[in-house]
């Protein structure tokens, strides 16, 4: 049925008219996280990825490789502006991307832990 299908209007556009709706109105937030497989599929952190699993927020820099993202009013004919996005209703990459916080171990309890290490050593040496 050609009502109930999707078409491509323009080259790299897609336009849906939807005569019902499943899920709530209001603001949608959709997006695409690039990652290296290995990062997901080689940990026993992860344990693959399963439908509607709960994220991290954003910064999303910390485990993307690229990140984009598109905003809207689901189930609403009347698109109006939406906090992060800009006009043509992308998410800002201010939003998406962040400073990350390098982590260390440069902190007084691990440099005396060290040192008792090595004092621990020479010790034993004599």
């Amino acid at each position: 049925d050609i009502k109930h299908s999707m078409q491509i209007s323009n080259l790299n556009e897609l336009e849906i008219k939807p005569t019902s709706c499943f899920g709530r109105r209001g603001p949608l937030y959709v997006v695409a996280c690039a990652i290296n497989e290995t990062t997901y599929t080689d940990t026993a952190k992860f344990k693959r990825f399963k439908p509607g699993q709960k994220i991290a927020p954003p910064p999303f820099n910390d485990r993307c490789l690229a990140v984009a993202g598109r905003c809207g009013q689901a189930c609403m004919h009347d698109q109006t502006p939406m906090q992060y996005c800009d006009a043509n209703g992308y998410i800002l990459q201010k939003h998406l991307v962040g400073e990350i916080k390098i982590q260390d171990n440069k902190t007084l309890p691990v440099y005396l832990f060290v040192y008792v290490l090595i004092f621990g050593f020479c010790v034993k040496v004599v």
